[in-house]
């Protein structure tokens, strides 16, 4: 009697064990847990690239992603390190407590003498040369107020001082820079000086992000949101209580914010919430308690990242992208919101999962328009499809009151 062979029995088993772990490491809305080499506490991340990511935390941790690992840098401090930006890969900051200024130039971290004993929580530029750090300093009568420093390309200076305590910065030029603090504090700088703003809110707020000057969000605490339209800021329901801490988006109506709450009701104890934010409303998407979630941010809207207690490091990968194609049946034009599809010449297009493309159909001269077929559209309204999967959608066009047998096909390969 011939002997079966274990080979596909095993080989489904270990499918079948990796499919689960990985399952494991993935939480809600495609956030899914990465391997990292250290489980202290990480506050901040920035990246040049998706290929070249940092992230800092307690006692000089630094990581580093290259686009395959996470590994651990040397710094020459033992301090916790809040916050990290960098001009470019070969360029990038990061501040700590008590006077911690490091810089990397793309080789190796050095300490940064600025002359200030000063706690260091964020930091962000408009070029190397042009630095702002945020934080506060201890008085006397040990008192504490929030401070600014400047780095102009060769040294440290104080730019402000005997305010309320600040946490974090964004800018959108060099004469364009949002900082926010304590009991609501917002200020802006416009190449030459500060000026305070009108937040609308007395609570602390704890990160800062734009799409542009014109579109500037802030967050704190007890879920608060705050939003800047170039000319006023206004309150934002958040759907949430927690103390929110970073934010981050890829445009203004696909924005990240993170952060932390106590939940009193069982199962009690500390948990992570993370909020999304499409143009119109904000929606919970995570809410975890085997986490403690202290900033976001992301290469693009299909790669984002999003940090925390325990070494832990989130990145949510959306599938896709997925392409549309046109087939075009008869003489007309078929072109797409958003842009990409132009047919004929260019009739496909790939475009991230869950956009939504509108396709308008336009006949030549002396031709008429059918009907739109396959792809879930049918009629001769536009047809508007949401790309989950790859979709095929047949413009038909005929001359004036008359479909045409034939068919021509233009795909052009996706981009």
């Amino acid at each position: 009697m011939k002997k079966k062979s274990l080979f596909p029995f095993l080989f489904l088993l270990v499918l079948s064990w990796t499919a689960s772990c990985h399952a494991d490491n993935c939480l809600a809305d495609y956030w899914c847990k990465e391997d990292t080499p250290t489980t202290r506490l990480l506050f901040a991340i920035w990246g040049s690239s998706a290929t070249d990511v940092f992230a800092v935390g307690q006692q000089e941790t630094i990581l580093h992603y290259d686009g395959n690992d996470w590994s651990s840098m040397n710094s020459d401090t033992t301090a916790d390190l809040r916050g990290v930006w960098g001009n470019n890969s070969n360029d990038v900051f990061a501040v700590g407590g008590k006077d911690i200024l490091l810089h990397y130039n793309g080789t190796h971290w050095s300490s940064m003498e600025s002359g200030f004993f000063y706690w260091m929580y964020d930091v962000w530029g408009s070029s190397g040369n042009d630095v702002f750090a945020v934080g506060q300093e201890w008085g006397p009568d040990g008192s504490t107020s929030g401070t600014i420093l400047h780095y102009d390309g060769s040294q440290w200076s104080k730019a402000l001082g005997g305010i309320k305590g600040l946490t974090s910065i964004w800018g959108n030029s060099a004469a364009d820079v949002f900082v926010v603090g304590s009991r609501g504090t917002i200020l802006n700088y416009d190449g030459n000086n500060w000026f305070p703003m009108v937040s609308g809110t007395e609570e602390s707020l704890k990160g800062i992000w734009g799409s542009s000057g014109n579109d500037v969000f802030a967050v704190g605490t007890t879920g608060t949101i705050v939003h800047y339209d170039g000319s006023s800021w206004s309150s934002m329901s958040s759907g949430t209580t927690v103390s929110l801490r970073g934010v981050w988006g890829s445009s203004g109506n696909d924005v990240f914010v993170v952060g932390r709450g106590f939940r009193y009701e069982e199962p009690s104890g500390y948990y992570s919430t993370i909020l999304h934010y499409d143009g119109s409303r904000w929606s919970t998407i995570l809410s975890d308690t085997s986490i403690n979630l202290y900033d976001v941010w992301g290469s693009s809207e299909n790669n984002v990242y999003a940090v925390g207690a325990d070494g832990t490091i989130l990145r949510r990968q959306l599938p896709g992208p997925f392409k549309l194609s046109v087939l075009l049946s008869g003489n007309g034009t078929v072109t797409s919101v958003p842009s990409g599809i132009s047919c004929p010449p260019d009739c496909a297009e790939s475009y991230s999962k869950n956009t939504t493309v509108t396709l308008k159909a336009v006949p030549a001269k002396g031709a008429s328009f059918g009907s739109w077929s396959v792809g879930g559209c049918s009629g001769t309204a536009t047809c508007t499809v949401t790309m989950d999967e790859d979709i095929e959608v047949t413009a038909t066009f005929g001359k004036e009151g008359v479909v045409s047998s034939w068919l021509i096909l233009l795909l052009n390969e996706s981009k």
